[in-house]
């Protein structure tokens, strides 16, 4: 499975996994700094792809606050500083949370 996503005018970029690790909830995108510690008030984008039932996801910042997003179609996205994980609900197999960048 895969997440496209236009990058500039013309231009886009393709993110796959084994259906096994996207039907996990595994298949996100963070557009994030090289560094470990983005600019002061810069915000990094996360898009992600969810399973069937799965009606919103928590992403947790640096700061340790969670943001409820809703999904729509099985997307989430969000700009946020310094994104940390996201954590939602897998339908019939329990909670469950990724970090962002390993």
């Amino acid at each position: 499975m895969c997440l496209r996503l236009l990058t500039a005018a013309g231009s886009a970029e393709w993110w796959c996994l084994p259906t096994a690790q996207a039907s996990q909830g595994r298949l996100f995108v963070a557009m994030l700094p090289a560094s470990a510690k983005p600019e002061p008030r810069s915000e990094q984008l996360l898009i992600g792809l969810v399973p069937d039932g799965v009606s919103s996801v928590t992403v947790t910042g640096s700061d340790g606050i969670g943001h409820k997003l809703a999904v729509r179609s099985n997307v989430y996205a969000r700009a946020t500083y310094a994104p940390r994980s996201v954590a939602f609900e897998l339908p019939g197999r329990g909670p469950v949370s990724y970090r962002i960048r390993e």
